[in-house]
C-alpha cells in the first residue's frame, strides 16, 4: 500500500519492477550504524525485526500512523511530511533530525521510518 505522498514531484511514474523491489525493501530494517535503523512502513516481518533489534524509538515520517505499533510499547515520534523536493518541509525535517539524533545520542535503539525507506528515512 503506497503512502499517499508517495511520488508527488516526480516526473514519472514507477514501472511495476520498481515498485516489486521496493515493496521487497520496505520489509527490511536495516542497521546503519549500530543502534541506528530504517526501514519501510512497519508490517508485521518490521515489527518482529523491531523486537529482534530491541529498538527503542520510532522516528515516523509518514502521513499514516502505523497501526502495528500500537502495542509494542515503543516510544514513537511522528513527523510527516511528503516524499517530494517540491513541498520540502524544512521545520519539519529539522525535528526530525533532532530528535533522532537526541534518542540515539542518550543510547536509544531508534529506526527511523517512512513509506518504503528509501527517500524521507
Amino acid at each position: 500500500m503506497r503512502d499517499p505522498d508517495w511520488g508527488q514531484g516526480y516526473a514519472e511514474s514507477p514501472s511495476d519492477e520498481q515498485v516489486a523491489i521496493w515493496e521487497h525493501i520496505k520489509t527490511v530494517v536495516s542497521e546503519i550504524t549500530p543502534g541506528l535503523f530504517v526501514s519501510g512502513f512497519p508490517d508485521s516481518e518490521v515489527r518482529e525485526q523491531i523486537k529482534r533489534h530491541s529498538i527503542t524509538t520510532i522516528i515516523s515520517l509518514t502521513h499514516k500512523e502505523p497501526p502495528l505499533l500500537e502495542n509494542l510499547k515503543i516510544k514513537t515520534l511522528r513527523f510527516p511530511f511528503s516524499d517530494s523536493v517540491l513541498g520540502l518541509e524544512t521545520a519539519v525535517i529539522t525535528q526530525a533530525v533532532n530528535a533522532t539524533l537526541d534518542a540515539y545520542a542518550s543510547g536509544e535503539h531508534v529506526l527511523v521510518h517512512c513509506a518504503y525507506g528509501l527517500n524521507r528515512s
